[in-house]
Parts: structure tokens; sequence; C-alpha cells
């Protein structure tokens, strides 16, 4: 089983626990973990610097295309940042996010 982290930055907090929320209720995740942090990019030509939340949610790799789409759908950005990185775990977490992402 391959894990990821979906690493999926939010310009609000009550935005990052809406999207936790669904995707926990789709057992698309086993957990999340937000981070309060300032971005600073080039948008549409100027220099942006706002405040977001990083939101890090465990699943499994196969998950990640309905994942996207998902926080597509919920998210106000243009383009999101929706990012898949792999981790590896020990035995007995990633069974048990195995177990929380699998649907009966």
């Amino acid at each position: 089983m391959n894990l990821v982290l979906v690493y999926i930055t939010c310009p609000s907090q009550d935005l990052a626990l809406s999207i936790t929320k669904e995707l926990l209720a789709r057992r698309l995740i086993a957990c999340a973990n937000f981070m309060p942090v300032t971005t600073i990019c080039r948008w549409e030509g100027a220099v942006e610097e706002s405040k977001e939340v990083i939101l890090l949610c465990k699943t499994r790799a196969e998950l990640c295309d309905k994942i996207t789409s998902e926080v597509e759908k919920l998210h106000p950005y243009k383009i999101p940042a929706i990012l898949t990185i792999p981790i590896s775990a020990n035995h007995a977490f990633a069974q048990w996010v195995k177990d929380e992402t699998t649907q009966s």
C-alpha cells in the first residue's frame, strides 16, 4: 500500500476544516493537520503575500484523483495547490490509514 500526504493550501482555517470534514465523511483521508503560514508568490504578474492554512491529509495514493476532484469543487482559488507527497510509515499507522479510508 502506498501512502501519501496531500498538501493543500487554504485561505482560511474555516475552509481547511470544511474540506477536512468532507474528505473524512467520504473516507478519502484518515486524518489531517492544519498549520498557519504566510505565502508569497507571483500571481498574475504581481507579487502577492497572504496568510494561508496548510492542510496535510494522510491517505492512500490511489485516492488522490478523488481527493483532487473534491477539493477543486470546494476550493475558491482559481488554481488551488493540491500536491501529493509519497511517504512511508510504521506498519500500525499504515494499517490505520488503510482501515480509515476503506469504504464498506
